[in-house]
């Protein structure tokens, strides 16, 4: 499941940059809950 899900992420990452500030933070709540 997590495969799929970073691959998502790379896509948004690559598709919007402005966005890649909300994307770490929501990576690393992400990872603080996991």
């Amino acid at each position: 499941m997590m495969f799929p899900w970073m691959r998502w992420m790379s896509h948004l990452h690559n598709r919007n940059h402005r966005s890649q500030t909300k994307m770490v933070s929501h990576l690393q709540r992400r990872k603080k809950w996991m």
